[in-house]
C-alpha cells in the first residue's frame, strides 16, 4: 500500500504543471551628467541616486529593473510624452505637474552659488544681490526648481541672464575663465580641479525624487510599482541607509 501511495505522489509531482511567476521587466532612466548624484562611468550607471535605487529595487522581487542613463533634457521629454515610465532625480517643479508625478522624496539637496571669492564677497541676499549677473546652468535644468520662484521670475524678466552648458565641468570651466559670473548647482559637486572657485550662499533646498509619467495607460504596472517603491523608500530612509550611501561619496 505504501509503495502505491509513494508512486502516486511522485506521479503527481512530476506531471503537475509548474507555475512560474515571471518578473515584470522595467526600464528606469537617469541623468547621465549630474555627479556625484547621477552619472555614468565606462557606460555604467553610478552615483548616489543609482545606489539608493539599486537598494530599493533589490527589495522589489516582482520586478526586474534596468537603469539607462541619458541626457536630462531628453529624459524629461521622454517622460512628458509617456515614452518612458520613470526618470531620476527630478525636483518638485510646478510646471511639470501636468505630466509628471513624483515619488516619495528620496534625498535632500542644498543648492549653492559657485563663484570666485571676489564676486561672492558681500552677497548674502538671494536673489537680490545677484541681479544683472550671468549664471551658468546645466542644460535642461529648471530655473524655478533650482533657485526658487524669485530667481525663476528674475531670469524670465531678463534681470538675471542664463547661459546653459552641457554639464558641471563645462560650466565650471566657463566660470573659471570669467565667461559667466556664477554657477548654480548642488553643494556636493566636485570643484577640486578649480581652486579659484568657491562655494557661496545656500539658495534653496530641494528633494530629488523618482519622477513617473502621468500616461499610466502606457505602463499597466505603474500603480503597483509606484506604491511598492514609495513604501520601501520610507523604510530605508527610516533606517538611515541613504545617509550612509551619501557619506560614501563625500571625499
Amino acid at each position: 500500500m505504501k509503495k502505491i501511495i509513494i508512486f502516486l505522489l511522485l506521479h503527481f509531482v512530476v506531471n503537475s504543471p509548474v507555475i512560474v511567476c515571471a518578473k515584470q521587466l522595467v526600464t528606469i532612466y537617469g541623468d547621465n551628467n549630474y555627479p556625484p548624484y547621477s552619472f555614468q562611468e565606462n557606460d555604467q550607471p553610478i552615483g548616489i541616486y543609482f545606489d539608493v535605487l539599486k537598494l530599493v529595487f533589490s527589495k522589489m522581487p516582482d520586478y526586474e529593473v534596468k537603469v539607462k542613463m541619458i541626457p536630462w533634457k531628453l529624459g524629461t521629454s521622454c517622460l512628458k510624452r509617456g515614452e518612458c515610465m520613470a526618470l531620476f532625480p527630478p525636483y518638485y517643479v510646478k510646471d511639470r505637474l501636468p505630466w509628471m508625478q513624483l515619488s516619495e522624496p528620496i534625498l535632500k539637496e542644498d543648492i549653492v552659488v559657485f563663484g570666485k571669492a571676489e564676486k561672492l564677497k558681500g552677497k548674502a541676499s538671494w536673489p537680490q544681490d545677484f541681479m544683472g549677473f550671468q549664471f551658468g546652468l546645466n542644460r535642461g535644468f529648471n530655473t524655478y526648481g533650482l533657485g526658487g520662484d524669485a530667481f525663476g521670475d528674475a531670469c524670465k524678466a531678463g534681470k538675471i541672464i542664463i547661459q546653459e552648458a552641457k554639464n558641471n565641468d563645462h560650466n565650471l570651466k566657463k566660470l573659471e575663465k570669467g565667461r559667466i559670473d556664477f554657477y548654480l548647482n548642488d553643494r556636493l559637486i566636485d570643484i577640486s580641479k578649480y581652486p579659484s572657485i568657491k562655494r557661496g550662499i545656500v539658495v534653496s533646498s530641494n528633494y530629488g525624487h523618482l519622477g513617473f509619467t502621468k500616461k499610466e495607460e502606457n505602463f499597466k504596472y505603474l500603480t503597483d510599482f509606484k506604491k511598492k517603491f514609495n513604501i520601501i523608500i520610507k523604510q530605508i530612509k527610516a533606517s538611515n541607509q541613504i545617509e550612509k550611501i551619501v557619506q560614501s561619496y563625500i571625499k
